[in-house]
């Protein structure tokens, strides 16, 4: 058993939080990076905001933590250089997939849409006008069928909805670990599913592989569908996406991530190059699909298990496949 310190940087994990935490019979220490401290006793990195001069200055670093399962953020060429396993944390995934089917059922019947008319005492949609969809014998592409792809499948699972699923390998077990999935398919199958569906869920990393993999030929094949995107907006052509909301080819997007975000203070800022904001068809929230008020406790409890491991020399199950940047 050995001691250990750890630098926690700027993030939603905050040194305070483990004020009376033990790690059994180890002494652990935390610092943030305008504490002194020996960089020698540094062995674990919580959070992101890292650069080469931080790494290289800690000689005795075995472990990068970060509270959350995009790594995108990061630099994993930097990290991959100086040889450090880089762990993610996926206990938002089912708040994660709760707010995919939330927005799923916003979108398809129309709450925000509704509410916006009563507040100002139209009643439109009861008999004439904005006619519903039924969710029941729908068919819905999961596209990454990762901890959040998994989720959401069980969540619509009793709905009546036919479930195809985008995962980037086969085991040959899905079927009969996932019986209530229709078909698996790996990406190469994306538009075959598509065309089959009017609903589709994007629910897998951004890599090279991916970004921008939601364009033109995508959005054809799903037509006058639904898309909901609580992954990343990079995965999605900004402006294909928007042309066809606009054009009326897309019947309506749910979206919780985005190609622009705030620097810095000034909260106000537009997510988008593009008006989704001036269309009714568009379900816009600004990305906080996995904060919830449990969310802070989760990853506590996650960081202390895996300093718990580190502790006693093992590595968490969470570590992110640098090459394939996830």
């Amino acid at each position: 058993m050995g001691d250990l310190g750890v630098l926690i940087l700027k993030g939603p994990i905050k040194k305070e939080m483990f004020k009376s935490s033990s790690f059994n019979g180890a002494s652990v220490k935390f610092y943030t990076p305008d504490e002194d401290y020996d960089p020698s006793e540094i062995g674990l990195i919580i959070g992101y905001r890292i650069n080469r001069e931080l790494l290289w200055s800690l000689p005795n670093l075995k472990l990068i933590y970060i509270p959350f399962a995009g790594v995108d953020i990061l630099d994993l060429s930097l990290i991959k250089e100086r040889g450090v396993p880089l762990a993610n944390s996926h206990t938002n995934a089912r708040a994660v997939s709760e707010f995919a089917v939330t927005l799923l059922f916003s979108l398809v019947k129309k709450i925000p849409a509704f509410d916006r008319y009563m507040r100002k005492g139209i009643w439109k949609g009861r008999w004439e006008g904005d006619i519903l969809d039924d969710l029941y014998g729908s068919t819905v592409t999961i596209l990454g069928f990762g901890s959040i792809g998994k989720e959401i499948a069980h969540m619509l699972s009793p709905f009546g909805m036919d479930i195809f699923a985008i995962k980037r390998t086969l085991s040959g077990r899905e079927r009969e670990d996932y019986p209530f999935i229709k078909e698996f398919g790996t990406q190469d199958r994306l538009l075959e599913f598509l065309k089959l569906s009017n609903i589709l869920i994007v629910s897998l990393p951004l890599t090279k592989e991916t970004e921008g993999l939601i364009g033109r030929e995508a959005l054809d094949a799903l037509g006058y569908g639904y898309l909901v995107n609580i992954s990343r907006g990079r995965i999605v052509d900004e402006e294909k996406l928007y042309r066809h909301l606009k054009e009326g080819k897309l019947k309506g997007a749910a979206i919780d991530v985005w190609w622009n975000y705030p620097k810095g203070k000034n909260l106000n800022v537009y997510p988008s190059k593009f008006p989704f904001w001036q269309l009714d068809n568009v379900v816009m929230t600004p990305h906080t699909a996995g904060v919830t008020y449990n969310f802070l406790d989760r990853i506590k409890d996650e960081a202390i298990s895996l300093i718990n491991g580190l502790i006693h020399g093992k590595l968490p199950d969470t570590l992110v496949d640098l090459d394939r940047e996830y």
